[in-house]
């Protein structure tokens, strides 16, 4: 949100800004474990206020065809602008506060699905997501004595067929 306000504070079209923030932005914020949609929903997002922070040529334009003072209108575009990206951040912190745990979850889910059945999720709280890791830990433990089980049982099998060969030979 920062880079956005600074890239808009200078001189070019909003476009140029919105290239060059999200294409180094973008790949830093999915390293840093957003998704490809949050990290570009923050970038579009910030991107938008670049109409409103000075220098910005819309209110220079918007100035010398209504003849209004281009500093009062620079002025008046800092308290809105900043208005905006300090209610960006703080929205930004609360979705990824809110979705801690789906995210441990969705995590925890996609290791299992490549198969690391020691994957563990630990369980924060008493409401339904609570629930719902208690849940994904039991399914797990389940899994993964199943998963001992079968390879005991294979174990067993291959004996049995080496006393059969042996024996046929």
């Amino acid at each position: 949100v920062t880079s956005a306000v600074a890239a808009a504070g200078g001189p070019g079209p909003t476009a140029a800004d919105v290239s060059a923030i999200s294409s180094l932005l973008v790949p830093s914020m999915r390293k840093a474990g957003y998704s490809g949609g949050e990290a570009v929903s923050v970038v579009a997002a910030a991107s938008a206020m670049g109409i409103l922070v000075p220098p910005c040529l819309t209110m220079v334009v918007l100035g010398s065809l209504v003849n209004l003072s281009i500093v009062t209108l620079f002025l008046a575009g800092f308290v809105p602008a900043f208005i905006l990206a300090a209610s960006l951040m703080v929205l930004t912190l609360l979705a990824l506060w809110i979705t801690r745990h789906l995210r441990r979850l969705t995590n925890a889910g996609a290791a299992v699905a490549a198969g690391d059945f020691s994957a563990r999720v630990e369980v924060t709280s008493e409401d339904e997501v609570g629930a719902l890791e208690a849940t994904f830990g039991h399914l797990l433990g389940g899994l993964r004595s199943q998963r001992q089980e079968n390879a005991r049982l294979v174990g067993e099998l291959r004996e049995l067929n080496a006393g059969l060969q042996s024996r046929v030979a």
